[in-house]
């Protein structure tokens, strides 16, 4: 028995590419948009843990945000972190793992870090040198990936 193939034109083939080409152009946009929209979830959940566990160890170390030694000092960069994510003694675990990353920054040297400033009227300086900022003075934390990001 023989099998008959189905064979298509030069303008059928034509057509084919077309319906895809739409396909392919209406689909797109949404995919695009859920990748920016993860992203944005992404960097709102880090500032929420990294805001929290700001928050704990300011409740457990007697009002001192972490970096900060005694009432009313500056804050080392250094031991912010080092506060957050190194065991202390005594306690079951740290506050953080790790620093998160901001996922809008490729570097993932900057993209962990933070910086620390200690002057009220101080405000974020967007450069991409760093994921991360901390203003002791309000206890501000934000991301420094984008002046839009850094409201949140």
């Amino acid at each position: 028995m023989e099998q008959k193939r189905i064979r298509l034109t030069p303008g059928e083939w034509c057509i084919l590419v077309g319906i895809v080409g739409l396909l392919t152009a209406a689909v797109s946009p949404s995919v695009s948009q859920a990748v920016s929209e993860r992203r944005l979830s992404e960097l709102v959940g880090r500032l929420y843990e990294v805001r929290a566990a700001v928050a704990l160890y300011k409740a457990d170390h007697a009002g001192l945000y972490p970096g900060q030694r005694y009432p009313g000092g500056n804050v080392d960069a250094a031991a912010f972190v080092a506060d957050l994510t190194a065991p202390k003694a005594g306690t079951a675990r740290p506050y953080l793992s790790a620093m998160p990353n901001n996922p809008y920054l490729a570097d993932a040297e900057a993209a962990g870090r933070v910086i620390v400033v200690n002057d009220p009227a101080a405000t974020p300086m967007i450069d991409g040198k760093a994921g991360w900022w901390f203003n002791a003075a309000t206890g501000r934390f934000c991301a420094l990936d984008s002046a839009f990001h850094a409201e949140y």
